[in-house]
């Protein structure tokens, strides 16, 4: 199995009925006593952190919280990996008070052990579920449900608040494909920090949040169930979901790695989208979004993903408000984002680069489905794909003095083209001179449009008008000064139209005036 740590702590010597397990030099269980129902936290405690110090202050429980922590084994768990802990950690969250008025908000502490639980553990209101490590403290069991669950009213309003998952594995080995690491509808204000989620033989997804709304992932990591077709399922379908953010966290191994449905405000930065081959619903991809409206993704990263990497799941244009840009994508294919039902948003620049898995991948497709985006220019660094490519009725409101500049290198760089599909080249394009060509599609453009002098046009073809052709006209003293050959001017001196041979001027008769 892939290693889902970013940091390890030292083995101790801890087994079945053995001695405190030693972490970076001191006892794990020291400062929070077994023997303790209710230890207070007067100083520093042993629990590893990333630096190698092993040590956190009381004060890192967070003024939210009391400065007292239960210790699961205290009411009875082992953490030994074989006995059923469950009874021992219900009662240990049980015996934290609700937080309410300023009450509460007590920390359960895990100490570095695997424990065993034959159904879900109910989390509640106001309680820290507070754990020694990614590995340090692994909560596991063969549960055909969830290993952590919230309660579900049934009403809008979220039942579930301030609570922090820190530091916790939770690991289901049933093979039921409804096994998931977590399911928690209707929670809100709620942290999820340096956990680790698998759920091996899940099918739908590993973990849901449904009908919630201001909660934060940081550092957590999905992974481990290749028949999952998502690691975290962002459920509105009931309730929407809404002012979510996940932070540096990790996709891994699952079919897709994020799904969003039916929300607002969603803000991803920093994370990690890998191994994710596909094989879900049509229409999804590494991070699918459907029904939400306003978020960012920036700063993130797409590894060998054999499907699209961000797709707006939505033919209803119910997806707005988006920012997207400075992301790094590899390996993925046919298409790094698909922003067909997206509008009023903006795609900045990202760098693509299509490796092993698909050369002629495309970068950025725009439309028919969205309105109103902005796609600026992308970086796709090889094959034969568009990097943007804007199709269908999408349309830019610039909104502003300016809606569009382009500095370019050579006169002729493309700033503007359009083509229909299966064309091979430019129906109607505009160079960054100022010529405007067209073309059949199929074939070079043969028809252009330029400026060749002051208050000049010309084209180097022929000019067919079916109602007519005007032009203008005044005395002679005022005729064009270096007019174009066959042109027409109406001497309101001589009253009558005269024609440019390239020589003289002439009127219809054929005589010199």
């Amino acid at each position: 199995m892939r290693d889902y740590l970013r940091w390890t702590y030292a083995e101790g010597s801890r087994g079945v009925g053995g001695a405190a397990e030693v972490v970076n030099g001191a006892s794990a269980d020291a400062a929070v006593p077994e023997q303790a129902p209710y230890a207070q936290v007067a100083t520093a405690y042993a629990v590893p952190q990333a630096d190698g110090s092993g040590l956190i202050a009381p004060g890192w429980l967070g003024s939210s919280f009391a400065a007292a922590a239960l210790n699961v084994k205290a009411y009875g768990a082992k953490g030994d990996g074989a006995s059923d802990d469950t009874a021992a950690i219900n009662a240990a969250i049980a015996a934290a008070p609700v937080y309410a008025a300023g009450v509460g908000g007590t920390t359960v502490y895990f100490p570095p052990g695997t424990y065993k639980i034959s159904s879900s553990i109910m989390v509640k209101t106001g309680v820290r579920l507070l754990g020694a490590g990614l590995r340090g403290s692994k909560i596991t069991g063969n549960v055909a449900g969830p290993l952590f669950a919230s309660v579900n009213t049934g009403t809008a309003i979220a039942q579930t608040s301030y609570m922090i998952l820190e530091g916790l594995f939770l690991h289901n080995t049933s093979t039921n494909g409804l096994a998931r690491a977590f399911d928690f509808p209707q929670i809100s204000n709620t942290q999820f920090i340096r956990c680790t989620f698998l759920a091996v033989a899940a099918t739908s997804f590993m973990g849901r949040i449904a009908g919630s709304y201001l909660l934060d992932f940081i550092h957590c990591t999905f992974g481990g169930a290749t028949g999952a077709d998502y690691g975290l399922f962002l459920d509105g379908s009931s309730y929407a979901v809404n002012a979510i953010r996940l932070f540096g966290c990790d996709f891994l191994d699952s079919k897709g790695g994020l799904r969003a449905y039916g929300g607002a405000a969603l803000e991803i930065v920093g994370c990690h989208f890998e191994q994710l081959p596909g094989g879900q619903a049509a229409g999804n991809g590494a991070l699918t979004i459907d029904s939400w409206r306003g978020g960012s993704i920036t700063g993130s990263y797409w590894d060998s993903c054999n499907q699209r990497g961000i797709v707006w799941d939505s033919n209803l244009q119910t997806c707005t408000g988006w920012f997207v840009g400075g992301n790094y994508m590899f390996n993925c294919a046919p298409l790094f984002i698909d922003a067909y039902g997206l509008s009023w948003s903006t795609i900045a620049s990202n760098h693509m680069s299509p490796g092993t898995y698909g050369a002629n991948a495309n970068g950025v497709v725009i439309g028919p489905g969205g309105q109103q985006c902005i796609g600026f220019p992308q970086r796709l660094l090889s094959g034969t794909g568009v990097a943007l490519n804007v199709s269908g009725n999408t349309n830019l409101d610039a909104g502003g003095s300016q809606g569009w500049k382009l500095s370019a290198l050579a006169a002729t760089s493309i700033a503007f083209q359009a083509i229909i599909q299966g064309d091979t080249a430019g129906r109607y394009v505009v160079l960054a001179d100022g010529t405007i060509a067209w073309g059949p599609g199929n074939a070079s453009r043969d028809t252009n449009l330029y400026r060749t002098g002051v208050g000049q046009l010309r084209t180097d073809g022929s000019l067919y008008c079916a109602g007519g052709v005007s032009s203008g006209g005044s005395t002679t003293a005022n005729r064009p000064a270096s007019p174009q050959n066959f042109q027409q001017y109406f001497d309101t001196t001589l009253g009558k139209p005269i024609w440019w041979d390239g020589t003289n001027w002439k009127d219809a008769t054929g005589a010199v005036v």
